[in-house]
């Protein structure tokens, strides 16, 4: 809210402090989001297995039809979210809870709001364009002393066949190598759900008139 001319600082707070703002924006996002699933996910011609995961799609007790709303919302208030579909090796650090509950090595799910969608590189292939490298940002919490806790990030670094795990040691400290592999896949197992895409990985709020 600006201040008025002429409009002293206290009375510019005091009215500040008094003001009031409906939720419309909320209300909006979930009126959409309500509209677009107000029908379950259908899902056809898929595997047993798939169907069994999708009661837990990413190990941290939400099915497919409760992350699909948080990905819509997401999309809907930001213009796009992503979507990586991860597998722990035998040998990757497990430091995150879904990372924990993953050790029995079968595929989940991991929802990334733009914001933690640092960069990329993408090429045309076959008239399609792909993406050749992805970076990610990854938030955990690290025990600190006997009581505390430190919240640290970490980056991944995605390519077709490979993957880096950059971590933080100290909380805003730098990045270091914490550990790497190969994958068996020629491409990067990352979808993009899009409200008002603009171009690869780039889009509009749809939303953000309603916010002035």
């Amino acid at each position: 809210m600006p201040q008025e001319p002429r409009e002293s600082d206290l009375a510019y707070d005091n009215r500040l402090n008094r003001s009031v703002l409906s939720p419309y924006l909320v209300r909006i996002q979930q009126l959409i989001c309500g509209l677009v699933l107000r029908k379950e996910v259908a899902l056809d011609d898929v595997s047993d297995t798939f169907l069994q995961d999708a009661y837990n799609i990413n190990l941290l007790g939400d099915n497919l039809q409760v992350f699909t709303r948080k990905l819509l919302e997401c999309a809907v208030l930001y213009g796009h979210a992503g979507v990586l579909v991860d597998m722990p090796t035998e040998d990757q650090p497990l430091l995150t809870l879904a990372e924990e509950q993953a050790a029995n090595r079968r595929p989940y799910w991991v929802l990334y709001e733009p914001k933690d969608i640092l960069g990329w590189r993408s090429t045309i292939k076959g008239g399609v364009e792909q993406l050749t490298q992805l970076r990610l940002r990854e938030a955990i919490t690290a025990p600190d002393g006997d009581f505390g806790e430190k919240f640290l990030y970490r980056i991944r670094v995605l390519e077709p066949g490979r993957w880096r795990l950059y971590s933080q040691v100290e909380e805003g400290g730098d990045y270091r190598l914490s550990d790497e592999g190969t994958t068996s896949l020629d491409y990067i197992p990352f979808s993009v759900c899009y409200a008002d895409k603009v171009r690869i990985l780039e889009s509009r709020p749809p939303l953000l008139d309603k916010c002035y």
